[in-house]
């Protein structure tokens, strides 16, 4: 991928006591995101792919609320949104 397209995640096994805030923050701090919050599962769309490569290897796995993220490219990667705020 270009490394200043925008990238797709899908981050699956997100438990319902999770808060898209708190999603937000935990992405957030691996650069600008938009976070797309559904029920048990999100896609985070960033606008560098080394942020997105960043919070995939950080976070991938990582326990939250009691669950274990599941995060991997989306189908499409490029983000769903053009250029994210």
């Amino acid at each position: 991928p270009l490394l200043h397209a925008p990238m797709s995640l899908f981050v699956g096994n997100i438990s319902m006591k999770a808060r898209d805030a708190s999603l937000s923050e935990l992405f957030g701090r691996y650069g600008p995101c938009h976070v797309d919050e559904k029920r048990g599962y999100a896609f985070v769309d960033y606008d560098d792919v080394r942020d997105a490569q960043d919070a995939l290897a950080d976070l991938n796995g990582r326990t939250i609320e009691g669950l274990r993220l599941n995060i991997e490219w989306s189908k499409k990667h490029r983000s769903r949104y053009g250029n994210p705020a």
